[in-house]
């Protein structure tokens, strides 16, 4: 069997979101036909305990290197409060790829999220012509929309903006690489890239690729639940609009439950002053959660790339109410496979009614089953492999 070394910049383990999904579920696909090394470049902590996760049962050799950042670095990347460009990489994860590369035989190099790709690629130029990148989003876009999200008397602001500048020109110089593919998690962002790029081997990554699992005869403790990062200000953004917004429209009986990591005063700070609105702040265990609420709502605006909360929701079963902005890129619709909602007035009437009557909306569970059924994971494959074997 050809052999894949699959590099990503954060563990993709446990299944506990969505990015972690699409990965994983990627990985077991690839598994039936490729033998498949791991490398995990991560901030996070790894307790050796990979043997605990499925992912185990389809990789052969697991690698996981440490970001040792010093100095200033370290103080952007606690001052941000998140994963960055300054915080990236160490010395010490180049070497690890280059001794894999010369102990190992690779047919094809898939790297998790452009800003990786490119980074490596750069370091290590032999590595372009076997080498896949996946596209999450595309990364300047995303820090850009942060950049002008985030009013002027926030410090992060400035460190947006070096990001965006950062982002552009590593996807720029990814771009005009003699990269063997591009894989993209939303269509919107395949069409983008495909107007900058000489590369036309470009596939649109299955993510239809989650296990629907069914809570409706679980206990339900909250009618509403919002599920996100909560220092994230695109996020911030759509949950406040939420609060101070469609929050005064609804009944008094009905509750709502926020979860979601990061610093939680803002939104604190927003609630003190309603009832029935409980900040829960980070949770370990997202199956309990999800099968708590009646349903998920997801106010977001201007989005760039998918949502990963939007599928966290749908792979849960949970009956789902969006704004239009959040099922970009995807293939979900309207009435089918969740609820579009508009405006205010939208989201209000949608969560009343289904509120009133939820046995009546069971026909968007059937709907996702039916959709999930509609991608075999042997096409999968195939296009997968369609796109490693082309030339």
């Amino acid at each position: 069997m050809d052999k894949i070394l699959y590099i990503t910049p954060y563990l993709p383990f446990p299944n506990n979101k969505a990015a972690n999904l699409f990965i994983s579920k990627r990985i077991e696909l690839l598994s039936s036909k490729y033998t498949i090394d791991l490398l995990s470049v991560t901030n996070g902590k790894y307790n050796n305990n990979i043997q605990d996760f499925r992912i185990k049962n389809y990789i052969k050799n697991f690698h996981f290197i440490q970001r040792k950042p010093v100095g200033i670095k370290s103080i952007i990347s606690a001052f941000i409060q998140k994963e960055s460009l300054f915080n990236l990489l160490s010395v010490d994860i180049i070497n690890k790829i280059s001794e894999l590369l010369k102990s190992n035989t690779y047919s094809y190099v898939i790297i998790e999220h452009s800003y990786l790709s490119s980074y490596i690629i750069q370091k290590i130029p032999s590595i372009s012509a076997k080498a896949i990148t996946v596209f999450h989003n595309i990364e300047q876009d995303y820090f850009y929309d942060l950049y002008k999200k985030t009013k002027f008397k926030n410090p992060k602001k400035v460190f947006y903006y070096l990001e965006y500048i950062a982002n552009k020109q590593l996807e720029n110089k990814l771009y005009e690489t003699s990269t063997k593919s591009f894989w993209f998690l939303s269509n919107h962002d395949l069409i983008n890239v495909q107007n900058k790029t000489n590369n036309k081997n470009l596939l649109l990554s299955p993510t239809i690729n989650f296990t629907l699992k069914n809570h409706s005869k679980s206990e339900k403790k909250y009618d509403l639940l919002y599920m996100g990062q909560l220092d994230n200000e695109r996020n911030l953004h759509g949950l406040k609009w939420f609060i101070n917004n469609v929050w005064e429209l609804l009944d008094d009986t009905i509750n709502f439950a926020i979860v979601g990591r990061g610093d939680t005063n803002t939104i604190q700070s927003i609630i003190n002053q309603r009832n029935n609105i409980t900040l829960i702040g980070e949770v370990n265990n997202l199956d309990q959660i999800f099968s708590q609420a009646k349903l998920t709502i997801i106010p977001i605006f201007n989005t760039i790339g998918v949502q990963t909360k939007l599928f966290d929701s749908l792979s849960q079963g949970n009956i789902t109410i969006c704004s239009e902005d959040a099922v970009n890129g995807t293939i979900f619709q309207d009435e089918q496979h969740l609820l579009i909602a508009k405006d205010k007035n939208d989201f209000a009437n949608k969560i009343h009614k289904v509120l009133n009557n939820i046995n009546s909306y069971s026909f968007l569970y059937s709907n996702l089953q039916q959709l999930t059924k509609n991608f075999e994971s042997s096409e999968l494959i195939k296009e997968m492999e369609g796109s490693l074997n082309a030339h």
